[in-house]
């Protein structure tokens, strides 16, 4: 390292610029853990003599800081009376990590403990069963779909989620992990389910009676796969059930098949298109997989589709910023798929330099809108040619349903693309349900082999959404300009009605990431006495400037047509998002409106 106040000096002496009150040896990582009068904790490697990590949790005045490395969970875990941190990285190395990075109020106790997950012995047998093929069929992926079927991929959710999950999918086996056990023993209790648990855990520590222990399982060798090829299955069956956001009701089961899976497999395999490379000898791609196994994103295209090129996938138990930079560095990740929030902390965060883009030859975004500003961000970031393409694909449609393509000239960032292969897009008045000009702003409709079966158990929503020729109505409200591709412009109920014109929450909040002091916004409508409704943004400060509201309210209304303008602003900490980025303004105006 380039500090030498960080390295282990000739004459034993290293220079911690505060007493140091306890040091605590631990041969098998072969590293010393020193921690300071002032409360912080350093991670010194015995044999360089360098400081491999540093904690920035603090000891409040009174309080005490303590450390200890749990054995059996194989990490290090750090706490004072305003946080608790804790780690272990990708490779196994032991290091400290801060789940806080300042201590929280004393008002908020219920708010002051966030631990990241263990990475899950589930999540590590699978993936490292699959990195090593050089290269897997489409055939090979239908035999891997077997093992998911009717898999219920319930995700992270609240209590009463879980419920209403478990209640319409009426599930025979919950795998789960400690830290939800409680979470899901209660959810199965509410809904009256005998489904059996399996917990993914530590084989050191007991789990409750009448629950399999998954290594137990997995390791047990009574399973008999031959059983599978015996089993039936035909490309309408349903494979998995996601769920969507939820965005305008309780989540709703989403009936994929295989042959959905396969088409959306399939695409990802057209000559002309941006996504991997088959690995061969010479070369394999390497992604980063952070986006969740349970969203479709995450599933069919990050896992799935990449396992199909035998893409190496490097996984993330959670997403932490700090260890996903770390990975762009030393994994010399190729690929990047993402979604808006980590995209406008690619281009604004302050420690992101060329270094991170070194080996990157290709980042693609999706889930939510993104503006042409974030994009230039990063570009801007990277100094050097990366090919940045953005795509339009639902929990519905299995896959993308369009993406810009390898080597398009003069691309429109703020563009979707172009229609993939087998898929057809059109575009309807969303009262009449007529089809409206080309180029004209309608509802999307999609129609492809990847759209779904059904809502599982919900004929009433499955009615309302897919049209007697096939098309699902995606609610997404865009158009198509030709020689350049899909823009989205909103979500048909986001729409803000101002004065009896409406107003798109995701240009507005495009518009304010622009400015200098804005790290995020978010916009909703709420009630106006004289407009009906009036836009109010919801903005997350970069660290360090500072901005008025007046200041943005200006700003905003010398870009925009008079009714679109800012009637209030808000500075929040934090802005509610589902994993995939898309903003929860029910949510905002549950909070703040």
């Amino acid at each position: 390292m380039g500090d030498d106040s960080l390295i282990l000096r000739e004459d034993g002496y290293i220079r911690m610029n505060f007493p140091v009150t306890s040091l605590t040896y631990h041969s098998n990582l072969n590293i010393i853990l020193v921690k300071t009068d002032v409360g912080g904790v350093h991670v010194l490697d015995v044999n360089s003599g360098v400081i491999l990590q540093s904690s920035c949790l603090s000891a409040d005045d009174g309080g005490t800081l303590g450390v200890e490395y749990a054995a059996g969970a194989d990490r290090v875990f750090v706490w004072d009376s305003s946080g608790v941190g804790a780690r272990t990285d990708y490779n196994g190395v032991l290091l400290l990590h801060t789940a806080l990075q300042r201590p929280l109020p004393s008002s908020q106790p219920d708010k002051i403990i966030r631990i990241e997950l263990v990475l899950s012995e589930a999540y590590k047998h699978t993936i490292n069963a699959s990195i090593p093929c050089k290269q897997c069929d489409v055939a090979s992926i239908a035999s891997l779909t077997r093992f998911y079927n009717k898999n219920i991929l319930l995700g992270q959710g609240c209590r009463f989620e879980l419920k209403h999950q478990i209640t319409i999918t009426e599930p025979k086996l919950f795998v789960t992990i400690p830290e939800c056990y409680d979470i899901v023993s209660k959810s199965l209790k509410a809904a009256n389910s005998q489904a059996k648990i399996v917990l993914v855990d530590n084989v050191s520590k007991p789990v409750p009676d009448g629950v399999a222990r998954y290594s137990e399982v997995a390791e047990s060798g009574e399973a008999d796969f031959g059983l599978l090829d015996k089993v039936e299955r035909k490309g309408d069956d349903v494979a998995c059930i996601p769920f969507s956001s939820g965005t305008t009701g309780l989540p709703k089961g989403v009936e994929i098949t295989y042959d959905n899976i396969l088409a959306g497999i399939e695409i990802m395999h057209q000559k002309e298109n941006c996504f991997p490379h088959v690995a061969n000898s010479d070369f394999q791609d390497i992604l980063p997989a952070f986006l969740p196994f349970f969203h479709i994103y995450g599933l069919v295209i990050g896992l799935m589709g990449h396992l199909s090129k035998g893409c190496k996938l490097v996984t993330m138990a959670k997403f932490s910023a700090s260890m996903y930079l770390d990975i762009l560095k030393t994994q010399k990740t190729t690929l990047l798929y993402i979604v808006p929030p980590v995209a406008i902390l690619l281009g604004k965060h302050p420690d992101v330099n060329e270094a991170h883009y070194r080996s990157v030859r290709h980042i693609i975004c999706g889930a939510a809108p993104l503006a042409a500003s974030d994009v230039e961000a990063i570009l801007q970031k990277s100094k050097r040619p990366i090919e940045f393409n953005q795509g339009f694909g639902m929990t519905e449609t299995t896959s993308l349903g369009t993406s810009t393509f390898k080597g398009t000239k003069n691309v429109d960032f703020n563009a979707c693309g172009v229609p993939m292969a087998s898929v057809q897009l059109m575009f309807a008045d969303p009262l009449t349900g007529k089809p409206v000009p080309v180029g004209q702003s309608g509802e999307m409709y999609i129609k492809s082999p990847t759209v779904m079966k059904a809502y599982h158990k919900n004929p009433k929503a499955t009615e309302e959404t897919m049209t007697k020729d096939g098309f699902f109505k995606t609610g997404d409200m865009g158009y198509f300009k030709p020689g350049v591709g899909l823009f989205i412009t909103d979500r048909i109920k986001e729409l803000i009605k101002v004065k009896g014109m409406q107003v798109a929450p995701a240009e507005l909040e495009s518009l304010l990431r622009t400015h200098p002091a804005v790290q995020d916004a978010a916009v909703i409508g709420v009630p106006h006495e004289f407009y009906g409704e009036a836009p109010k943004a919801f903005i997350i400060r970069k660290n360090g400037l500072k901005i008025t509201e007046e200041e943005l309210q200006d700003f905003v209304a010398s870009k925009v047509a008079v009714y679109k303008k800012i009637e209030e602003v808000m500075f929040v900490d934090e802005i509610p998002k589902t994993a995939s980025g898309k903003i929860l303004r029910k949510e905002l105006k549950k909070m703040y409106a």
